[in-house]
Formats: structure tokens, sequence, C-alpha cells
């Protein structure tokens, strides 16, 4: 095979440049267990218990993913209205923030998915 050509090297280069551009803002999309590591572990636990480090400081336990009965009362609806704009908005604590700023809808969507099924422990 003889060189690349000048056209496929540009080429090559606009797509490095901007996979790196994308990496360096941030926008890469993040794992759901990385955006729950980011957002969520302080509070409701490595293991979703509602046990994180920050919970001892909350005057209202952190919800517990491990208890599938209680996971399973919540409807999809309540799980994404309370991950997207927070306790308040369902009526639970105000100590949990909403993310919606921080997260795409489709992002919501795996992080409900995996605390209803990553943690239940029956």
């Amino acid at each position: 095979m003889g060189r690349p050509s000048q056209r496929s090297r540009r080429g090559l280069a606009v797509w490095t440049f901007v996979v790196a551009c994308i990496a360096w803002s941030g926008a890469w999309p993040a794992s759901p267990t990385e955006n729950y590591r980011k957002l969520c572990r302080s509070c409701h636990g490595d293991d979703g218990s509602g046990a994180g480090p920050a919970a001892k400081v909350l005057s209202k336990h952190p919800g517990d993913f491990t208890d599938c009965r209680t996971m399973q009362a919540h409807d999809r609806v309540f799980l994404v209205k309370i991950i997207a704009d927070g306790g308040p908005a369902v009526g639970r604590s105000s100590q949990m923030p909403g993310s919606a700023k921080k997260l795409s809808a489709t992002d919501i969507e795996a992080l409900v998915d995996l605390v209803t099924k990553g943690f239940c422990k029956p």
C-alpha cells in the first residue's frame, strides 16, 4: 500500500480534532454507572442502599434502591421526574436535587434503568 492521500490525511485530522473537542468539552456521553457515581453515589451509596457518605448529614434518609418492594412501587414517570426535577417535584425531600440540567433525557432514562434493575436484591 502506498502513502495515504492528502485528502484522506485531512479527513483523519478533522475526525481526530472533532473527537478531541468532544472529549475535552465533556460532551462525550457518560455511562449510567458514571452518572450514578458522579451525581447519586454520595447520598445513595456505592451499593444503592442509601448509606452514602453524605447521607449522615441529611435530615431524611436517601432512597434505598436495594429494597425491591419499594422500588417496584414507584412507576417510571415518578423516577424520571425525581431524577430530572428533584425531590420537591414529587413531594419528597428538598435535599434531593434535580439533574435535568446535567443529564439528557436519555441519560435520565438510563439512570432509572440502573436504579430499578441494577441494585434490587430480592
